[in-house]
């Protein structure tokens, strides 16, 4: 018979369901609490396993001392979840209880800023109250609205479609933004995030987001020229001088200039931590020493206040969709954010890069997406007005820099005519390269064709053997599509098409990276290939066409080539946005 079944009970903040009774919302994101495991009627339980909804695997079993066992819950996300409590007896037998319990979601933004204003202040979102508004105020010159906004294409209720903005500054004109007076307690717990697109990454500083002390800010968020990546401060002490410590943590990759990325600053003063994000991904920790301080100056986007109380480490770039909580973000809740859900729950995409050869002739094609980043093309390659030429040899094209950030979520799409005659001749296992983003051993992400054989040519009519009466087909190249990670050395990571086909005619290739799941995806003309595969993003450079590290050129046609920031989200998405 075994065991009686656990009993589960509340320990702190939050109640298990009662079955046709009550449900509470209680607690929050990131809000720790505790359940109690009792033993059954009979008494005979001598160990405890336990698992949340939101853990990939039981625990370990653990032996009863006083009758009773304690665990504690962190819920990542607001919503219901369930705990799975397994109690043993001596003889190993086992039984299980299942309670379920209601987390409420966390407190609001308290400043909340799209920057979609045709002109004036930019509109604290976080709330219907003017009076509870922070707005910025843009500097007179170095400041400017730009088409670049991070959401993409916006669709009003009436249907009309806009396209979102963002704050482009000018660093030589010293561009900021400021509110009146503090948005975010900096003596509690916090949280700051934003959308950021650098357009240079030196030696110099770059301030994101700061607030003001009165000789230091209390925090910013930006970027650290002495190391050459992203980073978060919490200077320890006010100070007039450049006395007193500072927490610091920097990012694990370089940024990418020109390319849109996700930042967050998290500082928890329960647990006397401060976290940086970048994408959504914890880039790592500090620990804050010294009590944190308030700063009662306004919030600056764009520049930093230090110890001689006069700014710097002016942006040079574009900021977008800057939020601040006055609570901790929990890393799912972070992930989440980075995401940029949109309209319909579908993920918000901007575009970033658009080549369409059509009507174009010369040795360039122009970045029709309006971020200027035009694709160079070799000497050897044809823009006939129609299409992108590659003759499989030493034809490629290329960008000075990347189009996307490699570890936030982006899409590609391509449609492409692959010359099959000059497949013969190739050996199995050639891999060529339609476009991606390299490294230097190979790309970072990219979509290729690789021949894997001659198959039966089914679309045409077959020969009779004369002394089988078999029906004999013509053999033809085939090969798989795959979008992903190939290295010089011919490993990596991709999925591919589902089926060995021979690529006539054009095809439309939509390959997609979700940072917020880690993993890829691809379709071939709107179709889904396989599942969706986990990934592991790394870092690239520059964008080519037509080749690859590995020296597989591509020879055939490309008349179109898109990419965007975001992760389209399904095939519906990807039908409405890419169109193949």
């Amino acid at each position: 018979m075994g065991p009686e079944p656990p009993v589960v009970t509340s320990s702190s903040v939050y109640e298990p369901c009662v079955s046709g009774g009550s449900c509470l919302l209680l607690g929050g994101p990131n809000q720790a609490g505790s359940f109690t495991f009792g033993v059954g009627a009979n008494g005979t339980s001598t160990h405890y396993s336990y698992k949340f909804s939101y853990d990939d695997a039981w625990s370990e079993w653990t032996a009863i001392d006083d009758g009773s066992f304690t665990v504690g819950v962190l819920p990542p996300t607001s919503g219901t979840f369930s705990l799975d409590v397994q109690a043993k007896d001596a003889q190993g037998r086992v039984r299980t209880t299942t309670v379920t319990f209601r987390v409420k979601p966390g407190s609001a933004p308290v400043g909340r800023w799209d920057f979609n204003e045709t002109a004036g202040v930019a509109v604290d979102r976080s709330t219907s109250d003017p009076a509870l508004r922070h707005d910025l105020t843009l500097a007179s010159a170095g400041t400017s609205r730009t088409d670049h906004g991070r959401r993409g294409e916006l669709t009003a209720p009436d249907g009309t479609k806009t396209q979102d903005k963002a704050l482009a500054l000018s660093r030589t004109s010293q561009g900021a933004a400021w509110t009146a007076e503090q948005v975010v307690d900096t003596q509690s717990s916090y949280t700051v995030t934003a959308w950021a697109r650098p357009g240079t990454s030196g030696t110099e500083n770059l301030t994101v987001l700061a607030q003001d002390g009165s000789h230091q800010s209390a925090f910013s968020l930006g970027y650290c020229g002495d190391v050459r990546t992203w980073c978060a401060q919490l200077p320890d002490k006010d100070t007039a001088d450049s006395g007193g410590d500072t927490r610091r943590v920097n990012a694990l990759h370089a940024p990418q200039p020109g390319a849109w990325t996700h930042l967050g600053l998290v500082v928890d003063n329960a647990t006397k931590k401060v976290h940086l994000y970048v994408n959504g991904d914890p880039q790592g920790s500090a620990d804050i020493a010294a009590p944190l301080w308030s700063s009662a100056g306004g919030l600056q986007v764009g520049r930093a206040k230090y110890a001689a109380g006069s700014y710097a480490d002016h942006f040079p770039g574009e900021i977008d969709e800057m939020t601040v909580w006055q609570r901790p973000l929990s890393p799912q809740e972070m992930a989440t954010e980075a995401g940029l859900v949109g309209e319909g729950g579908h993920a918000s995409v901007e575009l970033v890069a658009s080549y369409d050869p059509a009507g174009i002739t010369g040795s360039s094609l122009p970045d029709g997406s309006g971020y200027g980043n035009t694709l160079t093309l070799a000497s050897t390659t044809s823009l006939n007005g129609e299409t992108i030429g590659l003759g499989g040899v030493d034809d490629f094209g290329s960008t000075e820099r990347p189009l996307v950030d490699d570890t936030g979520s982006f899409t590609v799409a391509t449609a492409v005519t692959v010359d099959t005659e000059k497949l013969y001749d190739m050996p199995n296992g050639s891999r060529m390269q339609v476009l991606g983003q390299q490294t230097t051993a190979g790309s970072s992400w990219a979509i290729w064709f690789e021949k894997v054989g001659m198959i039966d040519d089914t679309s045409t009519p077959p020969v009779i053997d004369e002394e089988t009466g078999e029906l004999i087909f013509q053999k033809v190249p085939g090969g798989l599509w795959h979008f992903g990670r190939l290295a010089s050395d011919g490993t990596g990571v991709s999925v591919s098409s589902q089926q060995v086909l021979t690529p006539r005619g054009e095809i439309g290739l939509t390959g997609v990276y979700d940072a917020t799941t880690r993993t890829i995806a691809l379709y071939t003309n709107g179709d889904q290939q396989h599942d969706r595969k986990a990934y592991q993003a790394t870092i690239g450079s520059g964008f080519t066409v037509g080749k690859s590290w590995t020296g597989g050129h591509l020879p055939g046609r490309i008349s179109d080539i898109r990419v965007w920031a975001g992760a389209l989200s399904g095939p519906q998405q990807v039908s409405d946005v890419v169109g193949y």
